[in-house]
């Protein structure tokens, strides 16, 4: 069916070029026949603009007959930077032939439309091939010209779409391949936190595997889209820390501080899972006091800024920002493909702690509801149903 729908598509397109040539020689005929009929009136010949017309038509309506094997031999031997030296000869040969045809068809429909010719049909031929034979040459070059034209132009319109496409893809794969770089590395780090909980607080550490199991099923549904709503990465954020939470108890203080208007503002998949991660590793996983992490997202300059702040974390220097594990380097990567410049990351000490901090252009999610907890909620009771 589908074959069927392009091969009547391409049928159209088809008829379309021939209506439009044709047009084009309409027009050119009407025009010489115009300019022949003003030349005389302009001489004192009286003279019928439809017999200039007419006179016309044996001339250029020839053409347009010819056209189709003009343009057969140009397709049929294009003209390369490879074969120029071979083809340009071969052309002349055609367009020689094929302007001498032209003549000899023009002549004999001047015959018929003017039965009054006093000479025979061998002096008409030469007296209009002593001053249009080298204009039929020109006419033939310049329909080869043109062919070739609109061949390598879209030969170049090709490329650059093919070009465009391989560019995506390419980018598209490499986005693919950090997010499997990221979902291994968090993986890991939870299964390595469960198995420190196994021996000294089992009921927690099956607790934990429950909440893993909840979030993979969560974060696999998303795994083929780059963005999501804000909201929906905060319902995947919340199982997250639920897990964390789980792990250090009451000692882990989460302060949010959410710009309702930013919503439904599109972000790239577990854009906040690492840099909560990294706060956690860097912050209450190395004492035994309370720590506090602060998420928050707000409008900047119109721009989207995204930020998390731990209060007990501190970076020792300026080598060590971007040298903080493959969570943190594998979000940069992903916010360099998805926006390329349109975007800043930056780490640095404040005095409320570590500052991580992101700002990229605001623009809304398309991905679809549900913009609650509703899918985590069904993944969750599918798991323990």
């Amino acid at each position: 069916m589908s074959q069927l729908f392009l091969d009547k598509r391409g049928g159209k397109r088809r008829l379309l070029t021939w209506l439009l040539i044709l047009s084009a020689w309409t027009l050119i005929t009407v025009m010489f026949a115009g300019q022949n009929y003003v030349f005389a009136v302009a001489r004192g010949r009286h003279d019928n603009f439809w017999h200039e017309l007419l006179t016309a038509s044996t001339e250029w309506y020839v053409w347009a007959a010819l056209s189709p094997l003009v343009l057969f031999l140009s397709r049929r031997f294009r003209i390369t930077s490879r074969n120029w030296i071979s083809r340009i000869p071969l052309h002349l040969l055609f367009s020689f032939v094929l302007s001498l045809l032209q003549l000899v068809i023009q002549v004999r429909l001047n015959f018929l439309i003017n039965p009054g010719y006093s000479m025979g049909f061998g002096k008409v031929l030469f007296f209009f091939a002593t001053y249009k034979f080298h204009f039929n040459l020109l006419t033939y070059w310049l329909i080869v010209l043109l062919h070739h034209g609109l061949y390598y132009y879209e030969q170049s319109r090709a490329q650059e779409l093919a070009g465009a496409r391989m560019e995506a893809e390419l980018a598209n794969a490499q986005l693919q391949a950090l997010n499997m770089q990221l979902h291994p590395h968090f993986l890991f780090n939870t299964l390595h936190a469960i198995s420190t909980l196994i021996s000294d607080d089992p009921r927690a550490a099956q607790e934990m595997v429950l909440k893993l199991g909840d979030l993979l099923r969560a974060t696999l549904n998303k795994m083929d889209q780059h963005e999501v709503s804000l909201k929906q990465e905060l319902d995947l954020l919340d199982c997250y820390l639920a897990i964390e939470q789980t792990r250090f108890g009451d000692r882990l203080l989460v302060h949010r501080e959410i710009d309702p208007a930013t919503l439904q503002c599109a972000v790239p998949t577990l854009i906040f899972q690492p840099l909560v991660e990294n706060a956690i590793r860097h912050g209450i996983a190395k004492h035994r006091q309370k720590d506090q992490i602060t998420i928050s997202a707000r409008t900047e300059n119109e721009r989207l800024a995204l930020e998390v702040q731990n209060r007990t974390g501190k970076m020792e220097d300026d080598a060590g920002r971007r040298a903080r594990g493959i969570g943190l380097s594998n979000t940069v990567a992903r916010l360099e493909q998805l926006y390329g410049s349109d975007h800043t990351f930056t780490i640095c000490n404040t005095d409320a702690g570590v500052s991580v901090k992101i700002t990229i252009p605001i623009s809304q999610s398309k991905t679809g509801e549900p913009e609650s907890r509703g899918e985590l909620n069904e993944v969750q009771s599918a798991h323990r149903g």
